[in-house]
């Protein structure tokens, strides 16, 4: 096959001959630029992961702590029951976003974040379950004051405390990536300058 292809270049006129030989320089520059664009796709796709992973994380609001807070205190107090309490709504919807953003972070440290953000969101159920219980059984608002005060606020405020943390990481390896992004992009140019001059050159 190669003897084959040998002698039909070397039988060629010398118009076809050139031909060739531009194919042969534009096959290694259409491969490098099919590398160089992959690249970029890439690094905009975890880019573009990154900003979606900080969107969602915003969906947490800014008052969970004090809503959560409140709705607890209100059940405890009886103003409100469990049918009518928001409390299980807003960790169903807690637990929503920790599943979304687990499908977004590439960061290890931000992963073990969501991890303990899980775990809170396991204890504030426990303890939700516990009041329940107490008023079921009745005269134990002391028990439940207690539960609501040591165990409720702390953990949610801890809760707050992991996502903020969460969000501010992610946004620093959104400028990490960005940089990363616009260095590609760049080098990229630079490639495509150059095998241009050296196709044009020879």
């Amino acid at each position: 096959m190669k003897e084959k292809l040998k002698r039909i270049y070397e039988n060629a006129p010398l118009a076809s001959k050139i031909r060739y030989s531009y194919l042969i320089l534009l096959i290694p520059v259409a491969f490098m630029m099919i590398f160089c664009f992959y690249n970029m796709w890439k690094s905009n796709k975890e880019y573009k992961d990154m900003l979606n992973s900080v969107g969602v994380a915003s969906e947490f609001s800014l008052d969970f702590k004090k809503d959560f807070d409140y709705e607890a205190y209100l059940l405890i107090v009886e103003n409100k029951t469990i049918e009518e309490s928001k409390i299980k709504s807003m960790l169903e919807e807690a637990t929503r976003i920790v599943t979304g953003l687990e499908e977004y972070t590439k960061s290890e440290e931000n992963i073990h974040r969501l991890q303990s953000v899980s775990k809170y969101i396991v204890n504030l159920e426990t303890y939700v379950d516990r009041i329940v219980v107490n008023l079921r059984i009745g005269n134990r608002y002391e028990q439940n004051l207690e539960i609501w005060e040591n165990d409720i606020q702390i953990v949610t405020t801890l809760f707050r405390e992991t996502v903020f943390q969460y969000i501010y990481y992610e946004i620093k390896d959104i400028e990490v990536a960005r940089a990363e992004y616009q260095s590609s992009f760049a080098t990229l140019i630079i490639w495509l300058i150059v095998a241009l001059l050296v196709i044009g050159i020879l």
